[in-house]
């Protein structure tokens, strides 16, 4: 039972930091899972969406949030004032939040999709969602220097190497545990 847990969770990890990189990377991708087996009948689920997600709306932390509504012209709320904060943090938008998507946080919005090249409608729909949602992890407003990104990048490849031997470690050692092997 205590393998199984542990292998649940390196999986559920594993997939977390894939999910990450494929979004850093700007890979789409649904829901779905992708399963590895072998001859004797032993079968790994290896879900290719988070295993905990976030509340969409949640506040994550000072400067991080989770947009999970689409905020068009009229719109009134506290996610729009979280987008009026991030597109003044990124440099798109210079007054005040007031939580209005008025024709100023269109004109934000639309810059915002122009810099990262999705069609400027003005309207926060999935693809401005998905943007808004891909993190680098780097608090809003701040940025490290290149040599640091890459030592970041560097780390995360080798966190995701030492995953994928753990990973096949467990599964030698549950094959061998369901074969009576011990």
């Amino acid at each position: 039972m205590k393998k199984t847990l542990v292998i649940m969770a390196v999986f559920a990890l594993m997939a977390s930091t894939a999910s990450v990189a494929k979004a850093q990377q700007g890979y789409g991708g649904g829901r779905g899972s992708s399963r590895a087996g072998d001859s004797r009948g032993v079968s790994i689920v290896v879900p290719t969406t988070p295993a905990a997600s976030v509340v969409a709306g949640r506040v994550l932390g000072a400067s991080t949030f989770n947009f999970g509504s689409n905020l068009g012209l009229g719109s009134r709320s506290q996610e729009v004032t979280a987008l009026q904060d991030r597109l003044r943090a990124e440099g798109f938008f210079s007054i005040a939040s007031t939580g209005y998507f008025g024709p100023i946080t269109l004109g934000a919005v639309q810059a915002y999709q122009r810099a990262h090249g999705i069609s400027a409608t003005g309207f926060v729909g999935p693809l401005t969602l998905a943007r808004l949602n891909t993190s680098t992890g780097a608090v809003l407003g701040a940025s490290a220097d290149p040599e640091t990104e890459a030592k970041i990048s560097s780390v995360r490849s080798q966190l995701a190497a030492v995953i994928t031997q753990l990973i096949v470690l467990l599964q030698a050692q549950l094959n061998s545990a369901q074969s009576g092997n011990y």
